[in-house]
């Protein structure tokens, strides 16, 4: 059978109320990516993306790539049908191994679906994103399976003591730096007993930074039962709040590449 199966758009019992009122019906469904870029991606899938039905286009969001299937027909379950065979081509290509979903809401819907598959636990250790990232997670239902908890270590006292921070790394290169977002994960990890952990230390903004590491500087440390690691983000001028909601994006999209293997 097909790897997934799509979610119609309407309910069984609106689909004959709408296909009264129209001659024909327009279907779309996203397919959601990381880890490839969207100019690979183009080159890769270049010869379905010349149907004219159903159409095929990349968007580039924040992290990810997102692929829009559109199919027309005289009614629904045929316009589905025309999707769902794009689908498994898509799926069937080289770029099938970075899907993470299809009309997947949000990045932590992903996740937790993902870990769960897995049978993995997750924790966090917040600084800069102060709790964001688990208020996000608890919102998804059934999130109780994955995620045990997490810290708001936002003064470096409080990721000294509860995460084991090594005071010595902060005053060597600062709490806003690789190593003391990969500490702050690696001990989330060993504090809460979770299988992934991850962490948030940085600039938001609009006051703080340095020369190094400027205001819109996060390091993100993701600590998981093969490795950790850390990256840099950076979101020149932007407000508190965008790159609070966009660092979380991110810490979820780069967690979900780590576990895809």
């Amino acid at each position: 059978g097909p790897p997934f199966e799509m979610k119609p758009m309407f309910e069984d019992s609106v689909v004959p109320l709408l296909q009264a009122f129209c001659d024909h019906v327009l279907v779309s469904h996203n397919i959601h990516l990381i880890g490839m870029g969207e100019s690979d991606i183009e080159y890769t899938l270049r010869d379905l993306m010349t149907s004219e039905n159903p159409t095929l286009a990349p968007y580039c969001g924040m992290g990810e790539v997102r692929l829009r299937l559109t199919a027309e027909a005289e009614d629904i379950q045929t316009a589905e049908a025309l999707c769902q065979s794009l689908a498994d081509k898509i799926y069937a290509s080289p770029v099938g191994s970075y899907i993470y979903g299809m009309d997947i809401e949000n990045p932590e819907t992903a996740l937790i679906a993902r870990m769960k598959a897995l049978g993995y636990t997750l924790g966090t250790a917040e600084s800069c994103t102060g709790g964001l990232m688990g208020a996000r997670l608890t919102a998804i239902s059934g999130a109780s399976a994955v995620f045990l908890g997490g810290f708001m270590t936002y003064c470096n006292e409080v990721k000294i003591k509860t995460v084991g921070v090594d005071p010595h790394t902060i005053e060597a290169v600062t709490e806003v730096s690789h190593e003391v977002a990969r500490q702050m994960a690696e001990g989330t990890r060993l504090a809460l007993g979770c299988d992934v952990a991850i962490s948030a230390t940085g600039y938001a903004g609009p006051g703080g930074g340095t020369e190094e590491n400027p205001v819109g500087t996060v390091y993100v440390g993701i600590a998981t039962p093969k490795e950790t690691t850390s990256l840099r983000l950076y979101f020149p001028r932007k407000t508190r709040n965008y790159i609070r909601e966009s660092v979380c994006n991110r810490a979820f999209l780069s967690t979900l590449e780590k576990l895809r293997d």
